[in-house]
Order: C-alpha cells, then sequence, then structure tokens
C-alpha cells in the first residue's frame, strides 16, 4: 500500500500570504509546504509486515531572545585576574527578534512478524469441566 500526504505549516504570530524579509536579506513566504510518503507490504502469506514512512516539513518560528553583557566592576590584572567570584555589573541588553527556520526530515522502517497456527508451540487446550 503506499500512501502520500501534503501539508502546509504555518505561525499564527507570522502568518502572511505575502513575501516577508528575512531570514537573511531574501523575502520568503511564511507558509510552508510538507509531505510524507508511506509504503508497506506484507510478505510470507502475511506473517511478515514491513512498512518504511518518510516526512519532511518546513516551518518558520518567531524567535524572540535576550541577549546580555555583563562586565567586571574593577578591571583584572595578571596579578588579579578575573574570577567567577568577582563582582559583575550589567553593562548591555539587548532583545534579538527575528524568524527561525526548522527543515525537518525523518523516516522509519518497521518490520513485524507474526506467528502462524502452523508456528505456535503446540499446548494442549485445558478442558474445562461443567
Amino acid at each position: 500500500m503506499l500512501r502520500l500526504g501534503f501539508s502546509l505549516n504555518g505561525n499564527s504570530e507570522m502568518l502572511k500570504f505575502s513575501p516577508v524579509e528575512g531570514p537573511g536579506s531574501r523575502s520568503t513566504y511564511r507558509i510552508k509546504p510538507g509531505g510524507s510518503l508511506g509504503y508497506s507490504e506484507a510478505f510470507l502469506d502475511n506473517t511478515l509486515g514491513i512498512a518504511f514512512t518518510y516526512g519532511e516539513t518546513h516551518s518558520v518560528n518567531p524567535t524572540h531572545n535576550n541577549s546580555v553583557g555583563y562586565t567586571a566592576i574593577t578591571p583584572g590584572t595578571a596579578v588579579a585576574p578575573i574570577t567567577d567570584s568577582s563582582p559583575m555589573r550589567l553593562d548591555t541588553s539587548q532583545l534579538v527578534d527575528g524568524p527561525q527556520v526548522k527543515d525537518r526530515r525523518n523516516a522509519s522502517l518497521k518490520v513485524d512478524y507474526k506467528l502462524g497456527r502452523a508456528r505456535r508451540s503446540a499446548s494442549p487446550r485445558p478442558t474445562i469441566i461443567t
């Protein structure tokens, strides 16, 4: 059996139907395509099953990152270098917004073997006395 799938991925915070600047210096659409392909087959009188799937998604999500910089209150010297316990002060704080592009691919292979009646152990059925 062959299965095909198609999807569109978007983020509600950045959802626009026209190209938007970024990432980088180029314009891109925020709605990205994805897809999947699956194939399964049974062998050996339906006792062995094999299934293979492959999927791919593309998405652009907003990111909100804080960039913080610290400076030592007293500069370090060769005699008294700066350590983790040195007093520090907040030097810079910057909020960085931008798109995060994610391209994901996944694949799987599944094998299933079912014991048939001829392959089961020959244990007798219990007798029920009423």
